[in-house]
């Protein structure tokens, strides 16, 4: 039996610098895998919510580059919880590209990565679902194009909606379970001509709250 979970894309989680420029997703795949590699075990979780918000303001993400963040995710989760709790990030990486590996990890790890997947039980697939079409947009999952409504390996995705230049409007970081109906809600994205203009003036921030004179 399939259940359905409903998720909301929006803009309001899109963690943009001041200035409006968009980083770049492999600029801070590169810092995930320095704080790593470095040991700044703390540093990890907040550059992976960046990396999550810059991959819905940048180019379409490329299946090496999400085979990276995911394989220094699974290496941070190893080393800080344990191989069973890293498996689906490492489940992910090979699945997007299983040639792609950060050698600066080291054989040993990644025997680890390829033992912990290997182990994994089997997963079914789940379904994941856009409402309404988007119209206008191309959905990418996992970097390539994909339709509407679509079966997906159970684990973790990247979900990107790319506008007609290249540019991906809004994305999301899914979990599909097994027999799950992951349903994305798309009633919040701007239309593809506001896309076009720059994404401070796409996704404006609140005008700042006047303070309020005292009473004399």
């Amino acid at each position: 039996m399939h259940h359905r979970v409903l998720l909301t894309l929006t803009a309001t989680g899109l963690a943009l610098p001041a200035h409006g420029a968009c980083p770049s997703p492999s600029s801070l795949v590169a810092q995930i895998e320095a704080a790593v590699l470095d040991g700044r075990f703390a540093d990890v979780e907040p550059l992976l919510g960046q990396t999550e918000a810059a991959f819905g303001c940048s180019p379409p993400a490329t299946p090496p580059l999400l085979a990276r963040m995911w394989g220094a995710e699974g290496v941070w989760l190893s080393l800080t919880r344990g191989p069973e709790d890293a498996v689906e990030a490492f489940a992910a990486a090979q699945r997007v590209d299983a040639t792609t590996w950060n050698p600066d990890f080291g054989d040993q790890l990644r025997a680890t990565a390829q033992a912990a997947v290997a182990a994994r039980a089997p997963v079914d697939t789940g379904r994941l679902q856009l409402a309404p079409d988007p119209v206008g947009w191309t959905t990418y999952v996992d970097g390539r194009v994909a339709k509407n409504h679509w079966d997906l390996a159970g684990g973790l995705h990247l979900v990107q909606l790319v506008d007609p230049h290249g540019h991906a409007g809004l994305a999301r970081l899914i979990f599909i379970e097994s027999g799950q109906i992951v349903e994305l809600s798309t009633h919040s994205l701007p239309t593809t001509a506001d896309s076009a203009r720059p994404i401070q003036e796409r996704f404006p921030r609140p005008a700042p709250i006047e303070a309020v004179p005292p009473v004399p």
